[in-house]
């Protein structure tokens, strides 16, 4: 089985843009560049073979032509938005055991959903897992089969 390896780092688009670049190694084709973005990336995930990407970006290159996108984006051969989006920063993604994918961070909104920074993608719909958290969350992990979520928040549920 072949398996891929992300690597993030910091790139200066010039004139005026700082974000990040990515490349991809992959053992049988050796190592790929992945357009960047125009802000920070804060996490990444890769589900069913696509990169997901979370953080503060708002475009991603798409090989020479900036596409707006907003804290959220996929990459397959190239970015996609992921519509609706977060209206703030996204700092944590986690995939549950039931396939269900958890995005986190400073966003209130995902599109018109309320989200009180988490929200749950069942594959048709977002929701707001748990009713929400009541402070801005850094990171997810899944231990166990139980979600864990660490940031600057004192009440969950």
């Amino acid at each position: 089985m072949s398996r891929k390896v992300f690597f993030l780092g910091w790139l200066l688009i010039l004139p005026v843009l700082a974000g990040s670049s990515f490349d991809c190694k992959d053992p049988e084709t050796g190592w790929q560049a992945i357009p960047g973005t125009n802000d920070a990336v804060r996490t990444l995930l890769v589900r069913n073979e696509i990169l997901l990407a979370g953080g503060d970006f708002t475009q991603v290159d798409t090989f020479g032509d900036a596409r707006e996108v907003h804290h959220l984006a996929s990459f397959a051969n190239r970015w996609f938005d992921i519509d609706p989006e977060p209206n703030g920063s996204v700092y944590a993604l986690a995939a549950l055991s039931s396939g269900d994918l958890v995005v986190a961070g400073a966003f209130t909104y995902m599109g018109a959903t309320p989200a009180r920074h988490v929200a749950r993608w069942d594959g048709l719909r977002w929701t707001e897992l748990a009713g929400g958290i009541d402070g801005i969350v850094y990171t997810l992990a899944v231990v166990n089969d139980e979600l864990v979520a660490g940031g600057s928040f004192t009440e969950a549920g």
